[in-house]
């Protein structure tokens, strides 16, 4: 099911067949990260999941992933467990789900205790920018070029609130709840990035561009 050249129906069905094992119509695959006993996890959520090992980590196939009580089952086993689940795919295309749930899980802080894992579904826009990761890295440097003679603190400040300024469409008073600051802070580093970056705070191509940099930076894991 994971292979790199996706096995036929026919194939899989017989595979399957010697294993005992039901082909679905539909699976999910979870991605895990070390240290942790596949095989434990699995027999929490069903007999039927699949644990195993593939693009270099362990993981699971969940058979069925909407189907009744699945949820529950998976939430229970998977909650604070440094995890993501793939996009419901048929068997064939096993690893197309298992690939965006392994760079999810890349992405993600270890969670806290009892928090659900991410879903690819829910992500999909964090997974395009840290695949457009080259070109947007670009895009930073050349929209951000006024930023480059700060410390690395002041820029980092001067980033994040322009980051939620863009998010929250303008308002001071939401990006100083965002950031527990003051509104007035807030609004003393706005007039230091309008100084910085002039007419581009004011053209909705630029701003566009500055957030699409600004939010793909913050996907960057920490160095």
């Amino acid at each position: 099911l994971l292979e790199e050249v996706p096995a036929d129906r026919e194939t899989i069905a017989a595979a399957a067949e010697r294993a005992g094992w039901p082909v679905p119509r539909a699976l999910c695959a979870i991605a895990l990260a070390r240290p942790v006993d596949p095989g434990a996890v699995a027999r929490r959520i069903g007999p039927d999941v699949l644990p195993g090992a593939a693009l270099g980590d362990p993981c699971l196939l969940v058979p069925d992933p909407d189907g009744p009580g699945r949820a529950e089952r998976l939430e229970a086993a998977l909650a604070g467990r440094p995890s993501a689940v793939g996009p419901s795919v048929e068997p064939a295309r096993a690893l197309g789900s298992l690939r965006p749930a392994r760079r999810l899980l890349a992405l993600t802080e270890p969670p806290e205790a009892g928090q659900q894992p991410p879903r690819v579904d829910d992500h999909l826009a964090d997974l395009a920018l840290d695949a457009a990761r080259e070109p947007l890295a670009a895009l930073a440097a050349r929209r951000l070029a006024a930023l480059d003679g700060r410390t690395e603190a002041s820029r980092a400040r001067l980033e994040e609130t322009l980051l939620a300024w863009l998010e929250l469409q303008g308002s001071a008073p939401a990006v100083a709840a965002r950031l527990h600051v003051h509104p007035q802070t807030v609004r003393y580093r706005l007039a230091r990035l309008r100084d910085a970056l002039g007419d581009a705070l004011d053209d909705p191509e630029a701003r566009f561009e500055l957030l699409l940099a600004l939010r793909a930076e913050a996907l960057r894991p920490p160095a």
